[in-house]
Formats: structure tokens, C-alpha cells, sequence
């Protein structure tokens, strides 16, 4: 770590050379310096009692990590139907690419009633005060701050100062995870099969083609376990996917690893996907085979897979001024299960940004169902508990580009119990017990990690 020795000096003596100019451009100030590799989730584990935030985009091209907060823009005290986005907006500058903000929204754009995720709100998107950012092999760490210069330089150098010296000395050893100690569903087993049979009426009855219901399974711990060495050992146990963590202030920590891509904006290039149709992998390579053989003639899948591709086809021809889609339906493998998988590459129209791109996308029918509006009525109905940031899209938007992943496979980590969330795409012909062992596929990668029976 003797690479960032100088930093503390280097950065000051570039503050002091850039302030002025730099702070006349939409008031922040951003001083990077080169940084030596770094496990970014220990080094969020070093910095408890602040807002921290954690990415890693699927591919692992691009990793993430903040600490603090520079800006913030939030749902509260704003008029009603205005998007943090749409501030995030107003203050992101074209001269500064790599600037980001990272936040997410709730799945029905609604305050969570569960107290679980008050200080999430509806909506809440940061700019980190420091952070560590790797672009393919290049790291880079960074500090920002805002408002009056002169105060907030000098307060920002003191807290820099104990960030490099987290760095010097190294991260927080990985610990053993606490035991867990208790395991509750909701909906039970019993419940969710009621469920599952009231939805598949209404899909007979003809109102509803598809409806995701969602379960929520709460462990406890002996006691509280830190939720980014908790990511690490996700991030370690399934590498691929998107892994992202958002803890703000005095809040439980949202985290998981979602296979599923909502958009990816470079510049008036948009890339999106359609993910839907679930089955495990095999324990060798023939098996893996003929289970993945066996997902792509599924008709009851390619049936919830084609609601979710020709909806997201449907909207990209909307805000697109041209797109295309692969032309067949493939398999997005993963560590421990496998997907049906179509990718859209489309060109957007002029007028088009990102607080609309979201509002056409969010949510797809491999989230609420189709049709929209009376999938998200059914889901309300139906779920014994508030999705809060569940299945809604969270990722980052800057100047030139922005990435969403959409929020599955993920868990709200609040002292010492976490609620793990996982849902099952109810079409015709699915069988309520078929679709509680999805669940159970679905939940065993968080399930090992964390050691629960």
C-alpha cells in the first residue's frame, strides 16, 4: 500500500491549485490520484457508521466503492412526480466523464411502509465523498466535496487522512459469519400456495397473463453480521451477475448479485435484456446440457420469457429511433442456475434521458407481469409485505452513461436479521410446489454463503 504514501500531499497540493476554477464549474470540486489494487468490500468494512455504496457490473469490468456523501438527491421535498433522476440530472457536468451517482428506487415507485427501509425512501441517488473506482486495470481514488470550498476542503483532507491510513494498514480481516439461528417464510409454504392458485384463476379468468409473486425469507442471526464481508463472501461464491450494496445513513444495507440488466446507456446507445425462465445447473458438463436443453423447449418458459422480451421490444420501440434483438432466445449461465436470454441494442431518440428511459423499462414483466398495471395491482394484493428496493432499478447515471441492474436476488440486512427476497414468474401452467423449489434455487446462493440449514 506504500503507493498512496504521497497521496494526502499530492491531492492537497492539487486542491490548492485547481479550487477556484474547478469550483466555479457546477460547485464541485474532484481530485483524483492513481491507487494500487484494493479489496474495495473490506475497505467499506473499515468505514461502519458512515453511507457507503458498493458496484461491480456484470463481467467485472467495472468496480465501485464510496464512502460518505458529496450530494445527494432524494424523493423527499421535491414535487410530486419528480425523479431524484431528474435532478441527478441538472448537476452532472459533460467536462467531468467519470463522474457518477449511485442510487436506486422502490419497485412501485411508492414510500416503503415497512420501517426496514425507511432511510431508503422512494428514491435516493449520492455522489460518494471518496471513493475507488477500477476501470479494467486501472484504479483510481477519488475525493469531492461541495459548498463553501475553503470549510469543506479542510474537513474533507481530515477525513482523507483516515481513509489513506485505512488503506496503509490494510481492510478488516474476513470473519466468520455469525450462526444463524432462525428462518422465517412469508408467505409460508400453505400461503404461498394459495397464492400461487388465486393467481393462476385470474390467469384462467383471462385479467392477468403473467404475475411475479414474490416471497420474503427473514434469518437470524446470533449477531450482527457486517454487511460488506457478508458481500465479499456473495461476491466470492457467485462471481458473475451485477454485486451492489447501498447502506445509507443510520439505515439497514441493501446488497446482492442480480443476473439481469435493466439498461446500459452509452451516450444515445442503449443496451437492454430480456431474463426470464429459471433452471439449475447441472453437476457435470452433459447434465448442464440437458438441463439447459430442456429450459429452452420449456413451452410454459418460453411463454414467461416472451412476455418479458416482446414488452421490452415494445418500449425500446418508443424511446429508440431504431433497435434490434438477437434473433434467437439463448441461455445466460450462471454460477448455480441458468436463464432464458435475449439482448436489444437500440439508438435513442433525441429528447429521450434516463429518468425517461426508466420510466419506459421499469418495471419489465420478469419483475411485476403483464400487463403491467394488473400484475403490480395483483403483487399488492397478494405479498404479505413491501418490496421497498426490491426488483426496482438500481445502479449509477453520469454525464455520458449511465447502468442499471434490476434488484433481485437480494436481501435488506438490518442488525442482526436479514430478509432475503426471491420471486417466481406465475404463467399458465405453473405448479404452485414446481414454483416454491424455483424459490429454493433461487435463495440457496445467499443460503450458503451465510451457512443457514
Amino acid at each position: 500500500m506504500s503507493e498512496l504514501g504521497p497521496a494526502k500531499e499530492r491531492l492537497g497540493i492539487a486542491l490548492g491549485s485547481h479550487l477556484s476554477a474547478v469550483h466555479r464549474r457546477r460547485g464541485f470540486v474532484r481530485v483524483a490520484v492513481a491507487a494500487p489494487e484494493t479489496d474495495l468490500p473490506r475497505w467499506l468494512a473499515a468505514n461502519p457508521g458512515v453511507p457507503r455504496v458498493y458496484w461491480s457490473e456484470r463481467g467485472g469490468g467495472f468496480e465501485f466503492a464510496g464512502i460518505g456523501v458529496a450530494d445527494a438527491a432524494t424523493a423527499e421535498g421535491i414535487p410530486p412526480r419528480t425523479s431524484p433522476l431528474a435532478l441527478v440530472g441538472e448537476r452532472l457536468d459533460q467536462d467531468a466523464a467519470e463522474l457518477r451517482y449511485f442510487g436506486g428506487q422502490a419497485f412501485d415507485g411508492q414510500a416503503p411502509a415497512d420501517s426496514d427501509w425507511a432511510a431508503f425512501g422512494t428514491a435516493r441517488f449520492t455522489l460518494p465523498r471518496f471513493e475507488i473506482a477500477r476501470e479494467g486495470g486501472s484504479w483510481r481514488f477519488t475525493c469531492t466535496f461541495a459548498d463553501d470550498p475553503d470549510r469543506d476542503a479542510r474537513q474533507t483532507l481530515r477525513q482523507l487522512e483516515a481513509e489513506l491510513a485505512h488503506l496503509r494498514t490494510g481492510q478488516r480481516a474476513l470473519a466468520p459469519l455469525p450462526p444463524v439461528l432462525h428462518r422465517t417464510d412469508r408467505p409460508d409454504r400453505p400461503a404461498w400456495v394459495a397464492a400461487v392458485e388465486g393467481a393462476l384463476a385470474r390467469i384462467e379468468r383471462g385479467s392477468l397473463q403473467k404475475v411475479v409473486l414474490a416471497r420474503r425469507t427473514d434469518f437470524t442471526f446470533a449477531e450482527a453480521p457486517d454487511p460488506f464481508l457478508m458481500l465479499h463472501r456473495l461476491r466470492t461464491a457467485n462471481p458473475e451477475g451485477f454485486h451492489f450494496a447501498f447502506s445509507p445513513e443510520g439505515g439497514a444495507t441493501f446488497l446482492g448479485v442480480s443476473p439481469e440488466r435493466l439498461y446500459r446507456r452509452e451516450g444515445r446507445r442503449i443496451l437492454s435484456e430480456a431474463v426470464a425462465g429459471t433452471r439449475r445447473r447441472g453437476d457435470s458438463e452433459r447434465e448442464d446440457q440437458a438441463i439447459g436443453d430442456a429450459l429452452l423447449d420449456s413451452e410454459k418458459d418460453r411463454r414467461e420469457h416472451r412476455f418479458v422480451a416482446d414488452t421490452v421490444g415494445r418500449k425500446l420501440g418508443e424511446i429508440c429511433r431504431s433497435y434490434r434483438a438477437d434473433p434467437e432466445v439463448s441461455l445466460l449461465k450462471l454460477a448455480r442456475l441458468q436463464h432464458l436470454y435475449r439482448r436489444f441494442e437500440g439508438t435513442l431518440r433525441g429528447h429521450v434521458d434516463d429518468v425517461a428511459i426508466v420510466a419506459a423499462l421499469h418495471p419489465t414483466p420478469a419483475v411485476a407481469g403483464n400487463p403491467t398495471a394488473a400484475a403490480v395491482a395483483e403483487i399488492a394484493g397478494r405479498e404479505p409485505f413491501h418490496r421497498g428496493w426490491y426488483a426496482g432499478p438500481l445502479g449509477w447515471v453520469g454525464p455520458r452513461g449511465a447502468d442499471f441492474t434490476v434488484a433481485i436476488r437480494s436481501g435488506l440486512l438490518g442488525g442482526n436479521r436479514l430478509a432475503l427476497f426471491t420471486g417466481a414468474g406465475i404463467v399458465r401452467g405453473s405448479r404452485p410446489i414446481a414454483e416454491w423449489e424455483e424459490l429454493e434455487n433461487k435463495l440457496a446462493g445467499f443460503v450458503r454463503v451465510i451457512g443457514a440449514p
